[in-house]
């Protein structure tokens, strides 16, 4: 079987859950005797890059041209040289290479990797398999400017011949939203990437853990708000984030909050991030949504106790290994991590469970799930 994916997410992500997957899912599938292509030519994705030592990167702009030194006439020039050698249309170029295989058609089986569909008048014929990975724009529109990836994702979803979703939450979603066929659909659950040795950093000596995006549905700042009593009460809390810097916005409201003093940020890479969720009293997860929830899986790996809310897929993923609580009632969150603090017991039991919960997803498992929702899209486009 020969499959083709495409550029988008790669183009989209350095890093992130999406392009992890896509990696993961197409290292996997080589072992399963899959052939695939990925006709990309431009991508800053760190995994991609591990992958292929041909992809090059995104081609300078303004700002990366001589930027070292200032002076007049400094954009003059540049306009200049782009005259005498153009700076290559990384994203035209990428989506070219995609089309040209297409047309070339030496695939059974395509793979979008998000939701352009820029590709559905090029597949003459053959087979389209989507993976979609949460509904988080359908249930909270309040949170997002208007997206023009929504109308394309809703046409993705009537042309598939087959649609591979990362939880049952998401397939009841699809279900729900866009009136997706249940038999349309696989759930092929993520696996977890974050297994290698921990690379002890300097990090404060008690800390809850918090990871990834802070905006909207994310629910961060009510985590803040919760959490304020117990960080009062105990000076020895700090509050260790990873991801994008604190903006000046969030270092404001941490100071009119009074908490400012307590919250860390550090940028990590997987093994320092192991290491994070090795040392601290917990992970806190307050999201509102997620289709799937990878990073409970890395704090089950590494023996870190998991509190998070009781919504969408992240229940489904921890099962009975995590603390739940009410992502809209600080008090659940409060009673949660004081019970968490209090009672050594039942931090024990909750990492004894995540060290067996976590043995049940792997991206080998996903590969082999892929595979068949393949076959069953083959299948289908055939009948």
């Amino acid at each position: 079987m020969r499959v083709l994916f495409d550029h988008q997410i790669f183009e989209m992500q350095r890093v992130g859950g999406i392009s992890r997957y896509f990696f993961e899912l197409i290292t996997e599938l080589s072992t399963l005797g899959i052939e695939w292509q990925l006709p990309i030519e431009y991508s800053e994705n760190q995994y991609l890059r591990s992958l292929s030592t041909e992809i090059k990167k995104f081609p300078p702009e303004i700002r990366d041209f001589l930027p070292d030194l200032k002076f007049r006439g400094k954009k003059y020039l540049y306009k200049l040289k782009e005259k005498v050698n153009p700076t290559p249309d990384f994203k035209s170029v990428n989506k070219q290479k995609t089309i040209k295989a297409l047309k070339e058609g030496n695939f059974d089986v395509f793979h979008p990797t998000y939701y352009d569909d820029y590709f559905l008048e090029y597949l003459n014929g053959k087979p389209f398999v989507l993976t979609v990975h949460d509904f988080t724009h359908e249930l909270y529109p309040e949170f997002f400017l208007k997206d023009p990836y929504m109308v394309k994702k809703k046409v993705l979803l009537e042309n598939a011949a087959h649609i591979i979703a990362i939880s049952h939450t998401t397939k009841t979603d699809a279900i729900n939203f866009y009136n997706v066929p249940a038999e349309k659909i696989t759930v092929c659950y993520h696996g977890n990437s974050l297994t290698g040795i921990p690379k002890p950093i300097d990090i404060p000596t008690r800390y809850l853990l918090y990871v990834g995006g802070r905006d909207t549905y994310k629910n961060f700042y009510f985590f803040l708000r919760a959490i304020l009593p117990i960080v009062n009460q105990d000076n020895t809390i700090k509050i260790l984030c990873t991801g994008k810097p604190f903006s000046l916005a969030e270092k404001k409201y941490f100071t009119d909050l009074g908490i400012n003093e307590r919250l860390v940020h550090i940028a990590v890479n997987d093994a320092e991030l192991s290491f994070l969720y090795q040392n601290a009293i917990a992970f806190v997860y307050p999201s509102l949504y997620e289709g799937f929830g990878i990073p409970i899986l890395e704090a089950f790996q590494y023996g870190c106790p998991v509190i998070a809310s009781n919504t969408s897929s992240l229940k489904e993923i921890g099962g009975d290994a995590v603390a739940y609580f009410s992502p809209k009632d600080q008090v659940s969150l409060q009673i949660t991590i004081s019970s968490l603090l209090s009672d050594l017991s039942f931090r024990q039991q909750l990492v004894a469970q995540g060290y067996e919960r976590v043995k049940q997803f792997s991206w080998r498992d996903t590969a082999i799930t892929t595979k068949n929702a393949y076959t069953i899209a083959l299948r289908a486009s055939i009948s």
